[in-house]
């Protein structure tokens, strides 16, 4: 999906904070819309499926295409991806 998002923001010249924030409103506000999902939003109440994304802003997001790092199924963790780890082995 943000591969996609990156192709659509490329495509239609919309590299602009304005574009990005758009950007992110088409993959949750008006994907909720779409598929009719009435519980979404941080509401006592409402379903908790969501996943935490290691980015620290929507340009980082979009350009790094990170791994989902949690993803939670009704307030449940369901999945954790570890972050990679690189070593330097060099000898001078």
């Amino acid at each position: 999906m943000l591969h996609a998002a990156s192709l659509g923001l490329h495509l239609a010249h919309m590299t602009g904070e304005a574009g990005l924030s758009a950007i992110l409103d088409m993959l949750t506000y008006n994907g909720r819309k779409a598929l009719k999902i009435q519980d979404y939003g941080l509401e006592i109440g409402n379903s908790a499926n969501f996943i935490t994304l290691p980015a620290e802003n929507i340009k980082a997001l979009l350009s790094d295409q990170p791994k989902p790092r949690f993803v939670f199924r009704n307030g449940q963790l369901i999945v954790e991806t570890k972050p990679c780890e690189t070593k330097w082995r060099l000898e001078r």
